[in-house]
């Protein structure tokens, strides 16, 4: 059952290639490849996209860089034609600062992290929206920030996000 929450989170999380989100529905989802419950998650996110964005390809993998410590989400994608793909990564906390290729942002506990990325993918842009569901609220803040990196065109490329304690 997909509560209220789950609903607008999803519709928060959604990426886009060639204008086209993620689309809703059961037709629409992602198709599981490998876990590790102690080391990282993979996902092909093609399945979640429609035909027309021509997404052949859309890996999302999670890790956790123990030694760092740092968590490290990799995208990797392949699709028709090289074109408009914009990152979002949905951020709960307050931005400190943002330049190309890190976002430092204080966290609803306090602790401030950083956002790293290669900074040829730019800045990024934040949008902040307000929480209006009080359940949510609860978890995520007033508001929560929308960065959306937009990397270089390509058809196949990847892009990687590694988040950790700012100094």
């Amino acid at each position: 059952m997909i509560d209220r929450r789950e609903e607008v989170q999803g519709e928060q999380r959604r990426g886009r290639r060639q204008g086209a989100e993620q689309s809703p529905g059961a037709r629409f989802k992602n198709r599981f490849i490998a876990y590790s419950v102690s080391e990282a998650l993979e996902v092909d996110l093609a399945g979640a996209y429609p035909e027309a964005a021509g997404c052949r390809s859309w890996r999302r993998r999670v890790a956790l860089d123990r030694a760092a410590p740092a968590v490290v989400v990799t995208e990797r994608w392949d699709v028709a034609e090289p074109g408009d793909v914009r990152l979002h990564h949905v951020v709960a906390g307050e931005p400190v600062s943002n330049t190309a290729g890190e976002l430092v942002v204080r966290s609803l506990a306090g602790a401030r992290l950083r956002l790293r990325w290669a900074p040829g993918a730019g800045q990024g842009r934040l949008e902040r929206r307000a929480v209006d569901d009080p359940i949510l609220r609860e978890s995520w803040g007033p508001a929560v920030h929308r960065l959306v990196v937009t990397p270089p065109p390509a058809a196949t490329g990847s892009f990687e996000l590694r988040i950790d304690r700012a100094p």
